[in-house]
């Protein structure tokens, strides 16, 4: 539906792990590698898992100086955790060439029948394909995609 790769995670304790991947049809795609690691600071998978946890345990996570990877990561300890309360309030998450200059993705958390983020969902895709509009639209793509994942697994969000 997106037109961009999606790609499914879970959480490592500090990092969030590629488990599978479905490839979008453009010609230039983001490869995921199944296994590999990505650091939570700057990739919105991890940020969406940082989100979830309780802030004290985020802040733990985040203690260690935060290795800069493009121009855009975010290393300030302060920043992010509020980036971190963000993610929270709009359920989720924006890498925006923090992690490879060339590369978007938006993040929403899995949950299970007892609301823990077990996993997160991301559409990934070239910087240059990151428009406000498309973001928005991405953003409201994977914020459905995870809540329909998280009722099959049992979640009943409140109100709904």
């Amino acid at each position: 539906v997106s037109g961009e790769t999606v790609t499914l995670s879970l959480w490592m304790g500090t990092e969030a792990l590629n488990v599978e991947q479905v490839l979008g049809p453009g010609a230039v795609k983001h490869i995921a590698v199944r296994g590999r690691p990505n650091p939570a600071h700057c990739t919105a998978t991890g940020k969406v898992f940082l989100s979830a946890l309780p802030h004290d345990e985020a802040e733990r996570i985040l203690s260690s100086p935060l290795k800069r990877y493009t121009d855009k990561t975010i290393v300030s300890r302060a920043r992010l955790m509020a980036e971190i309360k963000a993610v929270r309030r709009m359920g989720y998450a924006i890498n925006d060439g923090e992690c490879l200059p060339d590369v978007a993705a938006i993040a929403a958390a899995v949950r299970n029948l007892r609301g823990e983020a077990v996993a997160a969902v991301a559409v990934t895709m070239p910087r240059y394909h990151f428009t406000p509009e498309r973001r928005e639209e991405i953003a409201r793509l994977v914020s459905a995609g995870a809540r329909e994942i998280s009722r099959r697994l049992g979640f009943a969000e409140e109100g709904g």
